[in-house]
């Protein structure tokens, strides 16, 4: 289990915790012929869209009264073979408040991102490094809150 964890001023992260073992923000964390990972930003926001928008690019707009918490992972495929996007990352939870559950979905980032795409439709090549987002949408308060926030992955 992956478990991150918002610093609650800044809403930025900071502490990742891997298998009991801390790792700061931006450290690649391997897992040996698996993969390699980086937790490059997080960021609260009420729109998700590519870092390198061009004219015509998918985004993702919070409800009325909610925002994303967008966790943008860097994945190296270490295998020998084509990685399913959806599975390189899975089973994200965001817990608010020690006591509030959310669960969230991935997207993917496309053309040197440019755009997004859907997970469950892209693979990652042996040796790629592609760009996640992890998206939890949450209630408004939570940007604004200084209560504690963690995300963890299985």
């Amino acid at each position: 289990m992956i478990s991150l964890f918002l610093d609650t001023s800044s809403k930025t992260l900071v502490v990742y915790i891997v298998k009991d073992k801390e790792i700061t923000k931006g450290t690649p964390e391997v897992i040996k012929g698996i993969a390699e990972f980086t937790v490059e930003s997080t960021n609260i926001t009420t729109k998700v869209e590519p870092p390198k928008k061009d004219d015509f690019y998918t985004y993702y707009e919070a409800d009325n009264g909610k925002v994303y918490v967008d966790v943008v992972i860097a994945y190296k495929n270490l295998g020998q073979d084509p990685k399913d996007a959806d599975e390189a990352v899975k089973s994200g939870s965001l817990k608010y408040d020690n006591t509030y559950d959310y669960s969230g979905f991935t997207t993917i980032e496309e053309d040197n991102g440019q755009d997004f795409t859907y997970t469950n439709i892209t693979t990652i090549k042996p040796l790629v490094t592609d760009k996640l987002h992890y998206l939890f949408e949450v209630p408004a308060e939570v940007a604004s809150s200084n209560k504690p926030i963690k995300v963890s992955f299985k």
